[in-house]
């Protein structure tokens, strides 16, 4: 066994770099004062110095390039997929969505909006009062799809008008 400054010597390094090293995990960790194995210290730094040598990790042990390399290697390959599924009409632009739905829904609002003017040729018996009742609901269904709430009968049964007053 041997001391920390003995390992330092050993391998050529100041006492700090020693404890760096044993820090990163590079050298093993002495088993008490003066526990430093010295040939288990020269094995892990040679390993360590072939590891920096060849590339596959840097001096100061963040980086290990075969890791770096699979993550580039996976990215490309992620943006080679996604380049594939909008060439076979797989994917399609979400400004294309955006666009379509959005003129969906003018015209549907449009044609529900439409609709008690359509009820009344077709009923004209209607009175004024009733035409109106009809606008409100279908202006308060319309409301409460752009504010993102349910509107009529809910799988339960109930009507979302009526849970609503229960629960308040």
């Amino acid at each position: 066994m041997a001391t920390q400054l003995e390992i330092a010597e050993h391998l050529d390094l100041s006492d700090r770099r020693v404890r760096e090293l044993a820090k990163q995990g590079v050298l093993p960790k002495p088993k008490g004062r003066g526990g430093w194995s010295i040939d288990a210290c020269r094995l892990a730094y040679i390993a360590y110095l072939r590891g920096v040598a060849s590339g596959h990790q840097s001096d100061d042990g963040e980086l290990d390039l075969t890791a770096e390399r699979a993550k580039l290697a996976r990215a490309q390959t992620e943006t080679a997929e996604l380049k594939n599924a909008v060439a076979r009409g797989e994917l399609i632009p979400s400004a294309a969505v955006l666009d379509h739905w959005g003129r969906q829904v003018v015209a549907t609002k449009a044609h529900l909006r439409g609709v008690p003017h359509q009820f009344k040729t077709e009923v004209p018996h209607l009175t004024p009062e009733e035409i109106a009742a009809l606008r409100r609901l279908i202006d308060r269904a319309l409301t409460e799809l752009a504010d993102g709430l349910p509107t009529g009968p809910r799988s339960d049964g109930q009507d979302d008008e009526g849970a609503m007053a229960a629960s308040a």
